[in-house]
């Protein structure tokens, strides 16, 4: 945010940026809560105000003519999984590859944590885990 000009800007003019969050409307995820509440933003739940489950979103989905596209969220989001972030590097390598170096980049800036899911992307992602297709050390490719 600190780094994207339009958002720059609507904060120094003092307009607050609308952040849509994708907690739908099933029980899963009436428990999490919302995000806690921050200067200059706005939070909506779109999925939850039309009352969309998972099910509900998948047949909006279907009946578009799309394919399911599974679990959203960002490819950096600091709530994935160790699952999910193996998943992303099966099945999106590039994508997983720039989520370690986005890591890599903030890695001289963190001072509480390891890394941006609070241990090293890069370890998540290691060699030898019993969890099926890595990325190698080089974080360049999925072996």
């Amino acid at each position: 945010m600190r780094f994207w000009p339009p958002g720059v800007q609507a904060v120094t003019d003092g307009v607050p940026i609308r952040r849509l969050i994708g907690y739908d409307a099933g029980n899963r995820d009436q428990v999490r809560g919302a995000v806690k509440p921050r200067p200059n933003f706005h939070y909506a739940y779109p999925l939850q105000l039309w009352g969309l489950d998972r099910e509900a979103c998948e047949t909006v989905i279907k009946d578009a003519g799309l394919p399911n596209p599974g679990k959203s969220a960002c490819t950096f989001c600091p709530t994935c999984k160790p699952h999910e972030l193996l998943d992303l590097a099966r099945q999106y390598p590039d994508l997983a590859a720039r989520a370690v170096a986005m890591e890599d980049n903030a890695q001289p800036k963190l001072r509480r944590i390891q890394g941006l899911w609070h241990h090293e992307t890069a370890e998540r992602f290691r060699v030898g885990s019993r969890n099926g297709p890595q990325v190698c050390r080089c974080k360049k490719a999925v072996i």
